[in-house]
């Protein structure tokens, strides 16, 4: 935030200066992008003991993109969000070997607007530490997430699905990355 505001010193200046005398070159002086800025949420797995032909699993967490302190006055300056990229990770991943998701359903819910992204597995794979799975930007809706960062909604993220193993510490993370750009 410091060094934001360190940059809005130095157009102040220029401004007062004479140096910038256009309003267009004033106003592009003020945009800032911040790339690839990154947000992380971490989901704990809880698995289901009793065995039909799998293991069911699932865990929800809270995404909130204005949980730190002055990011309510930091939303009221973004003027537009690229996302661009959201992966899904196997954060943490202990017990057995050979752990297999036999399907999963990932959903990030906008709490605002009640909008959702959905990515699934629909076939058996396995998963080892530190793997991803990258949400393909044609999913539907997968522009949820732009609005959700651009307005700092608060989201829910949800994660079921069944699993060969009941044993086991499992952990998601997602890890989303966008361009944010920041102006008066």
């Amino acid at each position: 935030m410091k060094k934001k505001l360190a940059y809005l010193m130095m157009i102040v200046i220029f401004v007062a200066s004479g140096t910038l005398n256009s309003c267009n070159k004033v106003t592009d002086a003020l945009d800032i992008v911040l790339e690839d800025f990154l947000y992380s949420v971490e989901v704990p797995m809880e698995v289901e003991t009793v065995k039909s032909s799998s293991y069911a699993f699932g865990g929800s967490g809270a995404f909130d993109p204005s949980a730190s302190e002055g990011d309510q006055a930091f939303g009221k300056i973004i003027k537009a969000v690229n996302l661009k990229s959201i992966l899904i990770g196997v954060s943490t991943l202990s017990g057995a070997n050979n752990i297999e998701i036999y399907d999963a359903v990932f959903t990030i819910t906008d709490d605002v607007t009640n909008k959702t992204l959905t990515y699934q597995i629909t076939e058996p794979t396995a998963i080892y530490p530190f793997m991803m799975f990258e949400v393909d930007p044609s999913t539907p809706n997968f522009d949820v997430l732009t609005d959700i960062l651009k307005n700092l909604h608060p989201a829910t993220i949800s994660i079921n699905g069944h699993i060969n193993e009941t044993e086991i510490a499992l952990t998601f993370a997602y890890y989303i990355t966008a361009d944010i750009t920041l102006g008066i």
